[in-house]
């Protein structure tokens, strides 16, 4: 004679046959819907990419010491002057310490609402707010050290590493399809994660090294068709090599995503989307690569290699099947036991 037990614990309801309803354990107390935490770590990336895009805004402007070596002041100030060089580093900052309360409600909400469910998410964004300390800690030295080329670098690895962290809480809060992808898929998916990471910092080292500067012409230095490795232009050689392979891997994996993994809605509509940025990216690129004093182009290649970054990153995420971790502890009906 079979009997029917809950997974979780004994339940007497039983008793009187298996169409009598299951007893669902209550909600943790001060527990809060896991919709509230979504839009919040989506609002606090939003707010990470803005920072990122203003700080290539800074970059490419000439900004960097718009408000001298005064921190978190600008010009010994609570508010810049007016001067289009502080204003724009202002509101870098600016953006960055509400990016910083941001992610500590984010991390106040994620526990609230996920320390008994996943305890993952928890971890993610903790992890996302020592980052933002150290981001901080990252800008102010930038400033005092008058744009050292490697602080300004490890200013950009720290924040694209944040922005990871995020959007890998943010997918981890939606339920999923619950259909798995390959391992091979899933590993194709965490290398284009690491390349595409890697790719965005050899152009910063680019930016930071002045090597945009010397070589302004297609598809590499010496008129576009000598390769040079003679000082910085070095970095730019390298970057536009690493670019070419890169993304053709990138547009390898997120056709695969596209066409063989339709099982997985979210996970095709990341890399479609994605892929679609990738193609706006490489559009920019070339401008970008010969232009002179084209301050707005530069900034939207970047802007673009963010956008390109967290799709590859939400395409790894997804191929990961996150649905397959629980996110309750609830019961979910009698289960038969022998």
């Amino acid at each position: 004679m079979r009997t029917f037990r809950s997974r979780q614990a004994p339940n007497t309801n039983f008793a009187a046959g298996p169409s009598t309803p299951v007893a669902r354990q209550a909600p943790p107390p001060w527990s809060m819907r896991p919709t509230t935490f979504r839009w919040l770590a989506i609002l606090t990336t939003v707010f990470v990419y803005a920072q990122i895009s203003l700080g290539a805004a800074v970059r490419v402007s000439g900004s960097g010491l718009g408000c001298g070596n005064d921190w978190p002041l600008c010009r010994g100030r609570i508010l810049p002057p007016a001067n289009t060089h502080a204003i724009v580093e202002y509101a870098h900052r600016t953006v960055g310490s509400i990016t910083g309360a941001l992610l500590i409600g984010a991390v106040l909400v994620g526990w609230l609402t996920f320390r008994h469910r996943q305890p993952l998410i928890v971890r993610l964004v903790a992890s996302a707010t020592g980052l933002i300390v150290l981001e901080g800690l990252l800008g102010a030295l930038v400033v005092f050290k008058d744009l050292s080329g490697a602080l300004v670098l490890a200013h950009l690895a720290v924040a694209l590493a944040l922005m990871g962290l995020l959007i890998g809480a943010s997918i981890l809060a939606v339920p999923g399809s619950g259909n798995p992808t390959s391992r091979t898929f899933r590993k194709l998916t965490l290398l284009a994660a690491a390349l595409t990471y890697i790719l965005l910092l050899t152009g910063a080292g680019v930016v930071a090294t002045g090597a945009d500067e010397v070589c302004k012409s297609w598809p590499f230095c010496n008129r576009g068709l000598g390769s040079n490795f003679d000082g910085v232009v070095l970095y730019a050689t390298l970057h536009r090599l690493a670019a070419g392979v890169v993304g053709l891997f990138l547009v390898w994996t997120l056709c695969t995503a596209v066409y063989r993994w339709r099982s997985v809605p979210r996970l095709t509509s990341a890399a479609g989307a994605t892929l679609i940025l990738l193609v706006v990216q490489m559009a920019i690129g070339y401008p970008t690569a010969v232009s002179h004093n084209l301050s707005l182009i530069a900034g939207l290649h970047v802007a673009a290699a963010t956008a390109v970054w967290c799709g590859v990153v939400a395409t790894a995420v997804l191929s990961h099947n996150p649905s397959s971790i629980p996110l309750s502890r609830e019961p979910s009906g009698p289960v038969p036991r022998v």
